[in-house]
């Protein structure tokens, strides 16, 4: 069952990824001789008006041919691909990631306006030496809020906590049996080095997520905004990844987690 679903995203992305150069090619009024979605033994072929539609036996990828892709074999007519300008050709090229990246983030605003499961504002546990539990938080304690600021989910504590680096005391919010409490925590600056092998600290008051859960989802805007913001930030932090891989600075090795790795 992974294997197909694996199979069938595959597909989907190579479809729309192709489906950019075909389209572009298209507008650009460049033959499409082709497009094709998989490799290998063609299963199924169908003539369309000015292109043939082909589906081949192996679904792990696809293809869009134009007509003057091969240079050798150009012969200088105008919707040939050879023979348009270096503009036109890099819009061609450019239109497959683009769709790609429209895709990213259609799909990453989808499942925010749908809701993601996430762990609830309870603390799951205490971490001996750590100010949490030398300040009285138990385990069970729902934090509302920190230093003034709400908090709605395990997600919403790690941020806030870390975005409070210059207040030496946080004033954490939390219900306890139903009654509304109020604890002083000083934090302790954890240091450590993230997949790029630059030294990072970053305060925390050593507690941990319970099993509880909630579900996290937003209106339609935000869900388009956070899905844009999360497809710029994974492809900045991929490339990022590959760019001090390729020159040296982190070995592949130290870095196999990838980019998510800094956030977990």
């Amino acid at each position: 069952m992974d294997l197909i679903i694996f199979i069938l995203v595959l597909s989907t992305l190579i479809v729309v990824h192709e489906l950019g150069h075909f389209l572009a090619a298209r507008r650009l009024g460049v033959k499409v001789e082709e497009f094709a979605i998989g490799f290998g033994k063609v299963i199924f072929r169908k003539k369309m008006k000015d292109f043939v539609f082909l589906i081949c036996a192996v679904p792990l990828g696809g293809y869009v041919r134009l007509a003057g892709e091969n240079r050798e074999k150009c012969q200088g007519v105008a919707y040939e691909y050879c023979s348009q300008s270096i503009g036109r050709r890099a819009q061609i090229i450019a239109a497959g990631p683009v769709f790609s990246f429209l895709l990213a983030w259609v799909l990453f605003a989808l499942v925010f306006m749908l809701g993601v499961s996430v762990p609830s504002a309870k603390v799951g546990g205490l971490l001996d030496g750590y100010p949490a539990k030398e300040s009285g938080i138990l385990k069970g304690d729902i934090i509302t809020s920190i230093n003034g600021l709400k908090v709605r989910n395990w997600l919403d504590v790690l941020n806030v906590v870390r975005s409070q680096t210059s207040r030496k005391i946080l004033k954490v919010g939390l219900i306890r049996n139903n009654k509304n409490m109020i604890l002083e925590i000083k934090p302790k600056e954890v240091k450590a080095k993230n997949i790029f092998g630059k030294e990072v600290s970053w305060p925390v008051i050593g507690i941990t997520p319970s099993e509880e859960t909630v579900i996290l989802r937003y209106g339609p805007l935000e869900s388009i905004y956070r899905g844009g913001e999360s497809v710029f930030k994974y492809t900045w932090l991929t490339l990022k990844s590959l760019f001090l891989i390729l020159t040296g600075a982190v070995s592949f090795k130290n870095s196999i987690s990838g980019p998510l790795g800094i956030f977990f």
